[in-house]
């Protein structure tokens, strides 16, 4: 008996040891990011501070808005990228569907995931950088910075499930044969590679070309 993860005789295998160490990378580098901003926040003086507070460029009430907006775009984010894209059945229909996507080994995949993952966790604290700097309020931080670190939980979790769905998926994908009038993967006119996870969250590759 094995779960996807070891071989019969109880040994991790080779591909999914690669898959998980990147994992467990991509969100070292991601949780420690974290530590450091939250530590440097915490140390800032608090005449630098009211500096902040002072110097404003809204009003209160403007603040408060802007504030109230980054909170529930923080919010729409994590629960998204939770709930909807980082599931088994998003990846299935991912390798399906992305020729470049399906060429690539579950090994990979895994580190796909858990790079564009961790990285979406640090866009939760720029919100919360931007708030601070946005209404002076070093509390209004620690909202997202709590955020930022239930996903980071949260994501590392998620990905360990795709990881463990996808050991017992096979390694290449067959390429989805191109609709009529849709260019092929290979020639000239293909779209350039979009993260695995989703469109229009880009995090490991260059923007969208026209």
């Amino acid at each position: 008996m094995h779960d996807g993860y070891v071989t019969t005789s109880g040994t991790l295998r080779p591909d999914m040891a690669l898959g998980l160490k990147r994992r467990n990378t991509a969100f070292a580098y991601a949780t420690a990011v974290w530590l450091i901003v939250c530590l440097g926040m915490a140390r800032l003086p608090e005449t630098f501070v009211d500096r902040i507070r002072r110097n404003r460029p809204l009003d209160t009430t403007q603040s408060g808005w802007v504030y109230r907006l980054l909170v529930v775009m923080a919010l729409v984010q994590a629960f998204y990228v939770g709930f909807v894209l980082l599931r088994s059945e998003r990846v299935q229909r991912a390798r399906e569907r992305d020729p470049k996507l399906a060429r690539m080994s579950r090994a990979e995949v895994v580190a796909s995931a858990a790079r564009n993952a961790a990285g979406i966790t640090l866009l939760t604290l720029v919100y919360g950088v931007s708030a601070f700097a946005i209404t002076g309020e070093r509390g209004g931080f620690w909202l997202f910075a709590l955020v930022t670190g239930a996903q980071l939980a949260w994501y590392f979790r998620q990905v360990g499930e795709v990881s463990r769905w996808i050991s017992f998926q096979p390694e290449f994908v067959a390429e989805r044969p191109a609709a009529e009038g849709e260019p092929h993967a290979s020639g000239s006119g293909a779209h350039p590679y979009t993260p695995p996870l989703a469109r229009g969250v880009d995090v490991d590759e260059p923007t969208k070309g026209p």
